[in-house]
């Protein structure tokens, strides 16, 4: 199936060239202020980089993959059905994102219009592909809530770092680099090692970008993340979730 599907080499658009000067002036404004979602893919893109093709292969490649892309479902839409949503238990997943989501007035299709906004110039890959890659920003936020890394500056750092691990990308080290020279200092490294067990968690859990998320929103959190393998943050962090901004934290 996955042969048949597939485009060939000639359709696939050419890797975005690393624009070292956009780049680094880039990574000092997101440094600068995190919460900027545009510079962000901004930054993305004047790194470049080829590891969609990568990610699209492993996606096929899991046991759930092909019969998504079969489908093609539209997680946006799951995860804008607010009625459908609320309806839910209130421990399942997709009661957990509603009540994530109101509460930080964030919308499912955020992260794509802003990558739309700072990514501009991209060139777009055929349909499969493109569903793909949307599907992957807008399950984001499903991570936060799995992982339990907040939506603050060391949060979105432990959980690039988690990413890194899932889908590696040019741009994760740079900004993992950042935040380490950024962040909480001590004598033990305390930060780094944080980072560094983030990145150890995201290794051991199942590809989640090849999850039926759609499936996996009425069940219990606990469940899913047994499911996918993402372990406790009790387990992963022993001293607990980090949270704040990334200067001025105490290690």
């Amino acid at each position: 199936m996955a042969t048949a599907i597939e485009p060939a080499p000639r359709d696939l658009p050419a890797p975005g060239r690393f624009q070292a000067r956009r780049a680094f002036r880039l990574l000092r404004e997101v440094v600068r202020n995190p919460e900027d979602t545009d510079k962000v893919f901004e930054f993305f893109d004047a790194v470049g980089g080829d590891s969609g093709d990568r990610d699209f292969r492993r996606f096929l490649a899991a046991p759930d993959g092909p019969r998504l892309l079969a489908a093609r479902p539209q997680l946006v839409e799951a995860l804008a059905d607010e009625s459908r949503l609320a309806a839910l238990p209130e421990d399942s997943l997709g009661r957990w994102y509603l009540d994530f989501m109101r509460a930080r007035g964030f919308a499912p299709a955020g992260l794509l219009e802003a990558r739309d906004r700072g990514a501009a110039r991209r060139v777009r890959c055929e349909p499969e592909r493109e569903w793909l890659f949307d599907r992957i920003n807008v399950m984001h936020d499903l991570w936060h809530l799995l992982t339990g890394y907040g939506t603050d500056e060391l949060g979105e750092a432990a959980l690039i770092a988690f990413s890194e691990a899932q889908i590696p990308n040019r741009s994760f080290p740079l900004l993992l680099l950042a935040a380490v020279w950024k962040g909480p200092k001590s004598w033990s490294l305390a930060w780094p090692r944080y980072l560094w067990r983030a990145y150890q968690r995201g290794r051991r859990a199942q590809l989640l970008i090849a999850a039926p998320w759609e499936e996996l929103l009425a069940l219990p959190v606990a469940e899913v993340r047994r499911r996918l393998g993402v372990g406790p943050a009790a387990v992963w962090h022993c001293d607990g979730i980090w949270g704040g901004k990334l200067s001025g934290a105490a290690a």
